[in-house]
């Protein structure tokens, strides 16, 4: 489990950076700061590398994770940028990140304690 737990921390990394990058901004100045949108998606990439990349008995473990969400959220900023919704993302932002970050800090918990 201890490549695992690397990739979780990794992911919940790039939720604090995403946070850090978002913090305090309002959805216009997301929308029109270039800079805290691709340091933001350069964050989404690695949460979708990382979610992606756990073992398929960790998936089974933790079956509530958005796996398929998160990938398709990874190939849409890695592969076709020029069609990204920066309201959509700002969007998982505030109404899934927080979400998903409680998920991760409860699962890095639970590991650590095994």
């Amino acid at each position: 489990m201890s490549s695992n737990l690397h990739k979780i921390e990794s992911a919940l990394n790039s939720i604090n950076q995403i946070e850090k990058y978002t913090t305090g901004l309002t959805v216009d100045e997301f929308l029109e700061n270039d800079l805290a949108a691709d340091a933001t998606l350069i964050h989404f990439i690695n949460l979708g590398e990382r979610l992606n990349s756990v073992s398929t008995s960790f998936k089974q473990a933790y079956p509530d994770l958005p796996y398929k969400f998160s990938k398709e959220t990874r190939n849409v900023i890695a592969h076709q940028y020029d069609i990204i919704s920066r309201i959509a993302i700002w969007d998982t932002i505030i109404n899934q990140i927080p979400k998903l970050k409680a998920m991760l800090q409860t699962i890095i918990e639970s590991l650590n304690a095994e």
